[in-house]
This record gives structure tokens, sequence and C-alpha cells, in this order.
């Protein structure tokens, strides 16, 4: 698979595949199951700018989705108790 000058966190299929991961700890079942967006859609306590973010990551359109760095400067993520911890993991640049 080639790069496309991303680094390996900022590939579009990896901020994909973060953000299916974030919705199912968020929602606390398969993603596939609950058919998606509407996943979180029908959790009723989720913040509007979870929802937010996570259609965001979830854009089909890849030049459209925005990569980690983008991604970790939403309040939702540096208002986050665990943001360094998070952002270290993924090596993210804030």
């Amino acid at each position: 698979m080639q790069n496309h000058g991303h680094s390996n966190n900022t590939r579009p299929e990896a901020v994909w595949s973060f953000g299916m991961t974030l919705l199912n700890a968020y929602v606390g079942d398969t993603v596939f199951r609950l058919r998606g967006i509407r996943a979180l859609n029908s959790v009723a306590h989720a913040k509007k700018d979870l929802k937010e973010i996570t259609t965001k990551i979830l854009e089909k359109n890849t030049y459209a989705r925005p990569d980690m760095n983008q991604l970790f400067r939403y309040p939702w993520f540096r208002d986050s108790p665990c943001f360094e911890r998070i952002r270290k993991l993924v090596h993210v640049q804030t």
C-alpha cells in the first residue's frame, strides 16, 4: 500500500480505523451491527461535538477526512482528561 505522503498515523485509512474504534468504544457495540453512524445518533447522551467529529472521521471522501493532527485540535479531544496519553500513543503533533 502506498503512503501518498502521509505518515502512518495520518493516512486516511488510519483515521477511519481510529474513528471506528472510537465509535465502537463509545457505543459499546459493533458499529457495523448498529448500521454505522446511526449508532452514534441513537445514543441520546452523545455530545454534539463527538457526533461532529465522528462524522468527519468517517467521511467517505478521503480528501475531506481530517488527518490525526487536525483531528486532535477539536475541543472534544483537547478537553479530554486522557488527551496527552492518546496523543502520545498515536504520535500526534499539536
